[in-house]
């Protein structure tokens, strides 16, 4: 009995030792909290921002998106990243949609790939075979009868034919100005089958795809807000988004349309239509989750910084080919820029689309040899084909 009681102490003291030590533990961990909580000014569970680098912009025609990809340049230059570049001018295919075979063996492939933002016929799953997983998906819409016209205007088809009288030919050709631009313009650039551009359920299923698949659908008509957005979604600063209205038409190229030549080229572009209204109250959406007031102060911002950009840069803009060879645009009727501050930033900023890649290229295809040795073959003209350097 005396060794039982023995036993039933110890165990009873052992319990209080245990159940102290416990209570013990437990207020260290609470003084500990509370010391934490008071030290560390923003909550533990707010979510970390980081600047996103791996971008997929679908530039579509006439959509102010020379100004967007024109960012993204800038912004992947400044950071040291690559770009998904044909091994030619501007185009990665034009008429058939985007393969990831175009770029698959050109020299800097082996880089691998941050940005895509040159022209191409959209293929979701082909872009995204040879960009990263995490990589964010935009493009830029424009009200339909706009993006006409502008098109219409830039490829000077108005010296051969006046618009309204293009619009009253019955049909209205369907023949693409440089096997390119023409109908529908926008589903075209997104990749929807030519027998399909007028197709109200085809239209309505990419519609609901582009929605899924694409993280921002800007507004031309509301850059500064789509750009604060972008901002926003990609976590960069405002004077990452600082930009010139890149390859806009001058206004005295802008072509008179009748009414009734109005009204029938809206019913013409119906499919578009179909696109763009959809987006437009997406778009809506999106600025009233962000706030109005605020989208408002930021957007003053973002202006009040393009404005500190231009005067810091002694900007000039003109016609588009009477500026110097780096600043001169395809068309003599959109405005170009040119810096009389002659700063790698300011000549970055006003540099057009083709000097830009060619810029961009010629980086790219030192940063191959480099980096792996390699060099296009100089007898081989495929794409692609090239030699190890001795």
């Amino acid at each position: 009995m005396a060794v039982t009681g023995g036993m039933v102490r110890r165990q009873r003291q052992l319990l209080l030792l245990l159940t102290g030590g416990v209570l013990l533990l437990l207020c260290l961990l609470l003084v500990y909290s509370s010391y934490t909580v008071r030290r560390r000014p923003v909550p533990i569970s707010e979510p970390v921002c980081r600047p996103q680098i791996n971008i997929a912009f679908l530039k579509t025609h006439k959509c102010a998106s020379t100004t967007v990809q024109n960012i993204l340049f800038r912004f992947g230059l400044r950071h040291n990243l690559t770009f998904v570049l044909p091994r030619q001018g501007n185009y990665l295919g034009r008429r058939e949609p985007f393969r990831a075979e175009l770029v698959r063996h050109l020299p800097w492939h082996p880089l691998g790939y941050n940005i895509l933002a040159v022209h191409n016929r959209w293929d979701h799953g082909q872009v995204a075979s040879v960009m990263p997983a995490n990589t964010t998906f935009v493009t830029a819409l424009r009200d339909p009868e706009a993006v006409f016209r502008s098109m219409y205007a830039y490829v000077e088809h108005d010296r051969f034919m006046p618009l309204d009288e293009f619009l009253e030919q019955e049909p209205i050709p369907e023949e693409r100005f440089f096997h390119v631009l023409g109908r529908n313009q926008m589903l075209w650039d997104l990749g929807l089958p030519e027998e399909r551009l007028t197709d109200p359920e085809a239209i309505r299923r990419l519609v609901a795809d582009t929605e899924r698949r694409f993280h921002l659908v800007m507004l031309a008509e509301r850059m500064d807000e789509s750009l604060v957005l972008l901002k926003h979604l990609l976590c960069w600063r405002t004077e990452d988004v600082v930009g010139l209205r890149l390859n806009a038409l001058r206004p005295e190229a802008r072509d008179h349309l009748s009414q009734r030549g109005r009204l029938r080229l809206r019913r013409w572009l119906a499919g578009d239509y179909q696109l763009y209204n959809h987006f437009r109250r997406v778009f809506e959406r999106r600025v009233a989750e962000f706030g109005e007031e605020r989208m408002r102060r930021e957007v003053a911002e973002l202006r009040a910084a393009n404005e500190r950009a231009f005067q810091e840069c002694g900007m000039v803009s003109s016609q588009g080919t009477s500026l110097s060879p780096d600043f001169a645009m395809f068309s003599q009727r959109v405005t170009g820029f040119q810096p009389r501050n002659r700063t790698r930033d300011c000549e970055e900023l006003a540099r057009p689309e083709l000097s830009f890649v060619e810029l961009l290229r010629e980086r790219q295809l030192q940063m191959a040899r480099d980096v792996m040795g390699v060099t296009p073959h100089p007898s081989r003209t495929a794409a692609g084909e090239m030699t190890r350097r001795e």
